[in-house]
Formats: C-alpha cells, structure tokens, sequence
C-alpha cells in the first residue's frame, strides 16, 4: 500500500507538470495591456452588436489587471463580485500574466481535497486515489490554464467544509464568506442550511452560529474595501449588491433543463445560446458511473444521519452533493459549472466504491480522455481563425502567429488586412477548412481551406489555399503569409477595385411613370478620426431618420468603430432620397456619387422592396444591383428581368502599379425596364 501511495502521489505531480508543460506558452507568456484593452472596447461588453466576442475568461483577464491597479470594481462587470478579478490581477503583477492564477487555484483546490478526503474517509490511501481522479479528470485539467472563477469558488467551498470538520469555525465562515463573494451567491443559501444544521447538531450553540455567519458577512464584504476606499459609502455598496440580484434574477436565459445530466451521463448537453445539443470536449466516461453512485451514496448518507447510523461529517458534503445534482439541471448550463461539484461526486462515489482496482482503472481512463486537452487537434484553433478570418479581426488572428510569421507589429499587420479589406471592398467572407485529418500529434501540418469573399459591388471570388501550421511550446500557431489571404497577395502589394454601375431595371406603371428606379445618389462615408465626438448622437439619429429607421443607431455605431482604422472611410449607406444639406456639416462624414433605388406608392399593385441577397448586412445599407434582389411585389415577381450587374474589375498591383493579377474582370449589363 505504501508503493501504491508513493504511485499516486507521483501520478498528481507527473501530471501537474505535463499540464505546466503543454501550456507553457500560456504561463510563460506577458500580459499585454494594449491588446486585451482595445479587445474589451470593442467586444459585446461595450458594443452590443459587436462580433468581437471576449469570453468570461478575457473579461476577467483585462477586468483583473484595471483592479489591481486601484480601479472601481463596480464600473466594468459589476455583476460579478470582485475577489476572483483582484486575484487574477494580483497573477498578473507577480508573473507577468493570469493565467498562473488557475494553475495555483487548482493546485491548492487538489491540496485541500485530499485533507478533507482523508478525515471523511479515514483512509489516506482512499483520499489519494479520490485526489488523483480529480486531477486527472478532463474538466479540472481543462481548468489549470484558465482565468477563471469556478476553480476559486471550488478551492473555497473545500475550505470550508475542511475548516468545519476540524472545527475551526472562524477559518470556515470566513472560506463560506469568499465563496459567497466569488460568483453570484445564488448557492450559498441553501449550503448555509446545510453548514447551520451541522453546526447545530455538533455545538448546539447559538453564539457559535451567529459568529460563524457573521465572520462570513465580512468576509463577503471584504473585497469591497477598495470601492469603499474610492469614497463610495456603505449605503453605495448595499445597492451595489441590490443590483447584481437584479441582474441576475432579472436575466432572459431560457434554462437548458436537464442538460447537465445529460452532460454527466452521456457527454452531450444543449448550448445555451443556439440551443443545439453538441458534445463537450471535457468530458470522461467515468463521470457515467460517480453521478448515479454520488446520488446514491448521498441519499443514503443522508438517511442514516437522520437515524444516527452515519457520522454526522458527511452531512454537508452529502447534502450538498445532492443538491447540485437538482440543482444544476434546473438552471441555464456550461459544462464549466460542473467544476464546483465534480469533487464531491468523485468523493461520494468514494464512500461507495471501496474498489482499489476499479478505482485505478477509472484513473487511467480519466489520464486517457485528459490527453485530448493536454495535447488537442488544432481544430480549436482552425476555428476561432475561421471567426476572426470571416470578421477581418486581423489584430486577433496576429495572437495565433508563430513567431517566425511575426515579422511585424501587430498594429501594422491589422493595418494590412483592413487596408486589403478596403481595397477590394470585401464585405462578406466564408472560410471551410478540411478538417478530416487533423492530427494532435504532427506538426507541422498542412490544413486545405476554400475562401469565399462577397465584394460590394462586382459579385464574389473564391480562393483554395493551405495553412501550415506547426507546435510551438505546446501551442498549435500558423505560418502567414499575406497569399493565404489572396493568391498573389503580398505586403508591398495592393489591390484595386474598378466599379462601373449597372443599372436594375425601372418598374413603370401604364402611364409609364416610374415606380422604382434607380436615380443618381449617394454613398455615405465616415471617417473615424475625423467625427466630433460631440455630435456623435446628432449624427448617428440623423442618419437612422435618412434611412426610414431600417437601420439603427446602434447599428452604424457599430460600422464606423467595430473594426475600423482611424484614417480609413466606412461606407456607411446608399441614399434613396435626396441628401440633405445638413448631413454635409458633418466633419468626417463624406460623400460620393452612386445610384440609389427609389419607389412611388402605387395603389394598384405592390410594388415591392430590394434586398441585400448576396450577404448579409447587419449595419449598412449598400445598394447596388448586383447584389440587392426582389423581395416582394413585382421586384420579387419580375427580379430575373429587372435584375442588372456592375462591371468592373479587381486586381492585384505591385508598387510600381504593375497588374499582378486580375482577380475580376466583369461586364456592366443594365437590367430591363418592366412595363406593367
């Protein structure tokens, strides 16, 4: 027994260091200020339309650097308390990054496991193999390199529960409080029932019950001393905490009932958001047996405290086992969220399951599925290249370069790709990669990718190209070159885009009046730099009454900084009406000829609307013939006759203007008038 404990503690320790050397990338890296500020501003969290998406583990990365340098915790994220933030930015200060921060969580949470493992089970060999199942497990070493905060929450609640059983109860009411404070407390009041009843049962005193809950009360407020520091009063903070249950109880997510269940058992639960049912990569065939095994041996458990036939020490880990089980199929569910109760299932599976060689061999399958997160396809990756590819996110494709491809700054290697964007007036991109033979463990490795790219006005061209992509310190990273973008493409390059406007045919009713036609108007374009910030809301609500309220405020808000240079204009819509002078008075706001599509009311027939077919356009409006068809009315009914296209061409120059490639060469046709 003595070797076999000697085996398991070397296993935990191999382990700890394979997941520090697959990320050594990560823990080795240098938080970057710049990049992870311009990421937040222009994310969801500051614009709602963003497509620049910043998961809960950047929020927390860039949140927890502002902290720790003194910044207001209620003004960004205020919905999560602070502690977990002021952690990962304390992370950032001593290292240079956060993500050491989950690898010393975790190591501490597995730390603490095994104690409390070995006085509930009286056995240090049984909390050993307990402890190596949890580090061994998908989810938990998913969570080493990763900013965030079920780990801390986990490490709390063991606390806790450890400091409860070993009757330091100042200690556990102050674990209790922080673990209130990590994330929303949506679960303390029901653990508090548990933790009173045991403390009850166990001191039948009142005053060490009061103290307890009353240490967890300052412990809870304790990571708001620096917002009471910044002259916020006490009053401040109580509607602070009011507004962060009225967020959440206020929240419109629909509850995927059920799905952690079926994550538990089965590997599959629902995505929240799409509400599609995909399989979590996380996941490991062992947790098909602890999740019925822990709801046995917890109701058990249970039963036999109410008889006094079991210690009452299992009553709050027992019950709050139990309780997760119900509780977590209630609500709305990430796989992520199983972090908190996955040791207690594995430690009440334990209680069951005395089984030494069974026990081993659930280790080894949890070592087996663990290897596809220490050592992935670079399918992930391929993914979020794809996003940022179809989006122009340039700067973010710039993190997954190797370093040999980091031949410039970030900043001018953005510049390059919006520029090219610009240039051959890309509106729409779809990116397929030919994932079939991903490989986790070769590299490099040649990935085949088809492109397609929607311009504005002369239709779509596709490019079939390969990535290469190699490891590089445990990091599947790409080899660029401007040609993956477009064949031919390279940095002291440009392309050229050539518009001759085709004319959709008119719609003339029998006195031959037009009721759709197209007429000489405008294309209107902002400068970024050059806006008054301070007619920012005059200009957005102008523009939203120009264009008949189709496009929202928010909506050209999200054009002009979504993804922008300072220097560069963005198209911004086609008019069909008359522009007005005061449009004009606007600094940075331009405007040039193109032809716009207006209607008159027919009481006769439905004439009918246009629409972008081609791709779609959250927060423009850019009309031109070739890519705006019927959508109803005689536009729909007849759109093959009225239907017209631009001529023009694109092409690749070198810098003395030499063509390099014609990648369009297209022929004007003007569509036919339709005669009603």
């Amino acid at each position: 027994m003595r070797v076999l404990k000697k085996v398991l503690a070397l296993i935990i320790l191999a382990h700890l260091a394979l997941i520090l050397f697959t990320n050594r990338a990560l823990f080795f890296s240098t938080f970057d200020e710049a990049y992870w500020k311009d990421k937040y501003e222009h994310s969801q969290w500051k614009l709602p339309l963003s497509a620049r998406t910043l998961g809960d583990d950047g929020l927390y990365l860039y949140e927890g650097f502002r902290l720790i340098r003194g910044g207001d915790p209620t003004l960004l994220n205020a919905e999560v308390p602070p502690l977990g933030k002021y952690l990962i930015g304390l992370s950032i200060l001593i290292f240079g990054n956060g993500y050491w921060y989950g690898f010393l969580i975790n190591t501490l949470s597995l730390i603490t496991l095994l104690f409390l493992s070995n006085i509930l089970l009286k056995n240090l060999l049984g909390a050993l193999l307990v402890t190596t199942l949890i580090a061994t497990d998908p989810l938990i070493t998913s969570q080493f390199p990763l900013s965030m905060l079920d780990s801390l929450q986990l490490l709390f609640l063991l606390l806790t529960f450890l400091f409860l059983l070993k009757r330091r109860f100042i200690l556990s009411g102050l674990a209790f409080g922080l673990f209130s404070e990590t994330k929303f407390p949506i679960l303390s009041p029901p653990i508090a029932i548990f933790l009173g009843f045991y403390l009850w049962r166990t001191t039948k005193s009142w005053k060490t019950i009061f103290i307890f809950f009353t240490i967890t009360t300052l412990a809870y407020l304790l990571p708001y001393a620096q917002y009471l520091a910044l002259s916020h009063s006490f009053a401040d903070l109580l509607r602070v905490q009011k507004w962060i249950a009225s967020f959440y109880l206020s929240a419109n997510l629909v509850p995927n009932i059920g799905s952690s269940i079926t994550a538990l058992l089965t590997g599959w639960y629902q995505n929240l958001f799409t509400r599609i049912w995909v399989r979590a990569p996380e996941w490991s065939p062992v947790w098909t047996l602890i999740a019925p095994l822990a709801a046995i041996s917890s109701v058990d458990a249970l039963l036999k405290i109410l008889r006094k036939k079991e210690n009452i020490m299992w009553l709050p880990i027992a019950g709050f086992t139990l309780f997760s089980l119900l509780f977590f199929a209630m609500i709305p569910f990430w796989v992520r969220y199983l972090v908190l109760p996955l040791p207690f299932f594995y430690l009440m599976s334990a209680k069951l399951l005395r089984s030494i060689p069974i026990t081993i061999i659930l280790i080894l399958v949890n070592l087996v599925f663990s290897t596809g997160i220490l050592f992935p396809t670079p399918a992930r990756m391929l993914n979020q290249l794809s996003y940022n590819w179809q989006y122009g996110f340039s700067h973010d494709i710039y993190e997954d370069l190797a370093n040999e491809s980091k031949i410039v700054t970030r900043d001018n290697f953005r510049r390059f790709g919006l520029q090219a964007f610009s240039q051959a007036e890309i509106e729409s991109v779809s990116v397929s990669f030919d994932t079939s033979r991903l490989s986790r463990w070769q590299s490099p490795q040649t990935i085949p990718v088809r492109i397609t790219y929607d311009t504005r006005h002369i239709g779509s061209f596709e490019e079939n190209k390969t990535i290469q992509l190699i490891k590089e310190r445990g990091q599947w990273k790409i080899l660029w070159d401007w040609e993956n973008l477009i064949d031919k493409l390279s940095q002291d390059r440009y392309l050229e885009t050539i518009v001759e406007e085709g004319r959709r045919g008119s719609i003339l009713a029998s006195d031959k009046t037009a009721l759709a036609e197209d007429f000489d108007s405008v294309m209107i374009w902002a400068t970024p730099g050059l806006l008054d910030k301070l007619r920012e809301e005059e200009l957005l609500k102008l523009l939203w009454e120009l264009f008949d309220h189709n496009v929202a405020h928010i909506a050209f808000h999200q054009r002009i900084v979504g993804n922008s240079l300072s220097d560069l204009p963005i198209p911004l819509g086609v008019l069909y009406k008359p522009v007005s002078n005061e449009l004009r008075s606007f600094p940075g706001i331009t405007l040039t000829s193109h032809l716009g599509r207006r209607y008159r009311q027919s009481n006769i027939v439905t004439v009918g609307k246009v629409l972008n077919t081609s791709y779609f356009e959250c927060c423009s409006y850019l009309y031109t013939t070739t890519t705006y068809d019927g959508d109803n009315g005689v536009e729909y009914e007849r759109n093959s006759e009225l239907k017209g296209f631009n001529g023009g061409s694109l092409v690749i120059k070198d810098k003395e203007g030499n063509v390099v490639r014609i990648i369009l060469d297209i022929e004007k046709r003007d569509g036919k008038n339709v005669q009603l």
